[in-house]
């Protein structure tokens, strides 16, 4: 069953998307772009992820959107978020931050190998640090069909 998404930002399009790309210099992966056509951002109704390496769950925030800000607040966009961690060489230019859990850690997609990370903020510069980089899943499609719901009686994560 497909996750429900909830607040999202205004929808975008796929000429602002390939806009996008152009900006960041790279090619976001195809189930990227159909999520982001039809989600523009948005909390995810099932935000809980088992990191399956790590024997681990962790939560997802909510997903940062394309251009267009959510209302309440006006500087998280896909692009803006690459400014502030990618161009200041904070994250490789290859990891592109979509998704923030609710510690502020990021969920990238690579875009060499569509591999998903969630990055570790608080563990000092990733390019420096690679402990705070962490593969959690091989795509895009997996990172989404693996977010569960979380029960009410589970401890936070």
């Amino acid at each position: 069953m497909e996750n429900t998404f909830v607040n999202l930002a205004k929808p975008i399009s796929i000429k602002e998307i390939e806009e996008i790309e152009n900006y960041i210099g790279g090619e976001l992966p195809q189930d990227f772009k159909n999520h982001y056509l039809k989600f523009n951002g948005g909390f995810p109704i099932n935000d809980r992820y088992y990191m399956e390496n790590y024997d681990t769950y962790t939560s997802v925030n909510g997903f940062i959107p394309m251009k267009y800000h959510y209302d309440n607040n006006e500087n998280w966009t896909l692009e803006e978020t690459y400014n502030h961690f990618n161009k200041q060489g904070f994250l490789p230019s290859h990891l592109i931050a979509f998704a923030s859990d609710y510690g502020g850690n990021k969920f990238c997609i690579d875009l060499n190998s569509e591999n998903i990370f969630l990055v570790y903020m608080d563990l000092g510069n990733p390019i420096e640090n690679s402990n705070a980089i962490r593969k959690i899943s091989d795509n895009f499609k997996s990172f989404l069909d693996n977010l569960e719901e979380e029960d009410d009686d589970d401890d936070d994560v």
